[in-house]
């Protein structure tokens, strides 16, 4: 909760008119599914797999890797949104026929932009289709002109090296599986709300890939069965912005940026430091982001506000 001070002078009153604009938000829930989410195949390092109805992680029988590529769309949020958690789901969709090996996985904030590409595997789906222009592959962020700092990606460089959250993931029966909440999750978000242009989202890695077997398949955004598809889980608050507080006219005038889906109201007490808040008046709900206004005659020598959204 932030405070705003005001100091309102007029030649009516001997003493100023003092109001103290308090801000306060409920917590809200938001649920994302991937705008984008593909893999690096090492065995087909210069195909891509971007809409195909699962991705792959892990390392194969055969000892080639899979890493793959998630980004959430948080262009809902406003930039002022503080989050307060966040929490990443996946479910295991197709293990290979030999027993597979349980390992850990672990998101790992990207550094680079990448392409998901729309290219579905028919031979081996697996192994995807010859890429395109733009795709993620094995050795490119962008195939074939923006190649990563070193095939399937350099941690420090291209990824963070350290995970901003993990889960050890056993087989199908165990899904989904929810890897967070965490601070670094949260703090991945947060700044991609405030900057979106640095929002490539997050590789999902294997963290034994010296071990065969962990490879599985996870579902995508475009899987048939909308369970399966990853999901970001988010705690949130959107904290009134005060663009203006003043006395004129003879009024307590607020102005405010009412976010578009919350309800606000205003409260007041006449001590700071006692008594209950005491609604003032409901301002209703708002369907659009707009300006908000509201209008309080100056009769009080002490009043304060509190402005809330719901």
């Amino acid at each position: 909760m932030g405070l705003r001070r005001v100091n309102c002078y007029t030649q009516r009153f001997a003493a100023a008119l003092l109001g103290l604009v308090a801000l306060s938000a409920q917590p809200a829930s938001l649920v994302l599914t991937p705008s984008a989410d593909t893999t690096m195949i090492e065995v087909a390092p210069t195909n891509s797999n971007g809409r195909q109805d699962f991705f792959n992680s892990g390392t194969t029988q055969n000892g080639t890797r899979n890493r793959g590529l998630l980004r959430f769309d948080l262009g809902s949020l406003p930039t002022n949104t503080l989050i307060l958690s966040a929490s990443v789901v996946i479910s295991v969709v197709k293990l290979p026929a030999e027993p597979a090996a349980a390992a850990p996985f672990s998101l790992h904030r990207m550094f680079r932009d990448w392409g998901e590409g729309t290219n579905v595997g028919v031979l081996n789906i697996g192994q995807g289709a010859p890429a395109s222009p733009g795709d993620a592959t094995w050795i490119h962020a962008h195939f074939n002109t923006n190649a990563w700092a070193a095939p399937g990606g350099v941690p420090g460089v291209d990824f963070a090296a350290f995970e901003s959250g993990s889960a050890f993931i056993y087989d199908l029966g165990g899904s989904p599986y929810t890897l967070g909440p965490t601070t670094e999750l949260a703090t991945d978000v947060q700044d991609w709300v405030q900057n979106p242009a640095s929002n490539f989202g997050w590789l999902f890695l294997c963290d034994d890939e010296a071990t065969h077997f962990t490879a599985k398949r996870f579902g995508a955004r475009e899987n048939p069965n909308p369970d399966a598809r990853p999901q970001l889980v988010l705690t949130y608050l959107i904290p009134p912005h005060i663009d203006r507080a003043e006395f004129n006219g003879g009024y307590f005038v607020l102005r405010f940026r009412a976010e578009a889906g919350h309800t606000y109201t205003v409260e007041y007490r006449d001590a700071l430091d006692g008594g209950a808040w005491q609604l003032l008046a409901s301002l209703g709900f708002f369907s659009t982001t707009t300006q908000g206004l509201f209008l309080d005659p100056a009769t009080h020598p002490m009043r304060f506000y509190r402005l809330r959204a719901f």
